[in-house]
């Protein structure tokens, strides 16, 4: 058997002891697979979502320079040089992607994931308005409000 990934083998582990416990047949791993293939990256947020967002984007800036939106491979190229699990990608694509680069990159990877969700779910752990009512799908990381990057940066935006 060659590498799975380890969203896969967890969903094999769990459907397995589940269905053990109700007494079930399991799934086949062909249906596991299809599973996988729908299932999305994006319900798993970084637990930490303020160093997530800081650590990423000091990188991408010290990398690419400061930019509103970062390209996909740029933030890819980033998260997996930071040793982000794969689970976090989503993420910081939905932080430092423009909106049509975000989609378009979804629907290539065949993934439906709310931009505008996660961003105001990660946004959130910078701001005091926990309700989203800040939020502007066509901000930029650099644009949230109530956030001082010049202290968490080295430099002003």
């Amino acid at each position: 058997m060659g590498k799975m990934p380890l969203r896969w083998l967890t969903l094999f582990i769990m459907t397995s002891v589940l269905t053990s416990l109700i007494d079930v047949a399991a799934p086949s791993p062909l249906a596991l697979c299809q599973i996988e293939a729908h299932m999305s990256t994006c319900n798993t947020p970084p637990k930490n979502k303020k160093e997530f967002v800081v650590k990423l984007g000091s990188d991408l800036h010290a990398k690419y320079g400061k930019k509103r939106f970062y390209s996909v491979k740029e933030t890819k190229d980033s998260m997996t040089s930071l040793n982000y699990p794969i689970d976090f990608f989503c993420w910081g694509h939905a932080i430092f992607n423009a909106p049509l680069d975000f989609q378009r990159y979804h629907q290539s990877i065949g993934e439906t994931c709310d931009q505008a969700d996660m961003k105001t779910e990660m946004g959130n752990a910078f701001t005091d308005a926990s309700d989203g009512s800040w939020f502007d799908i066509d901000l930029s990381w650099l644009e949230w409000p109530d956030i001082d990057f010049g202290s968490l940066f080295d430099f002003t935006p």
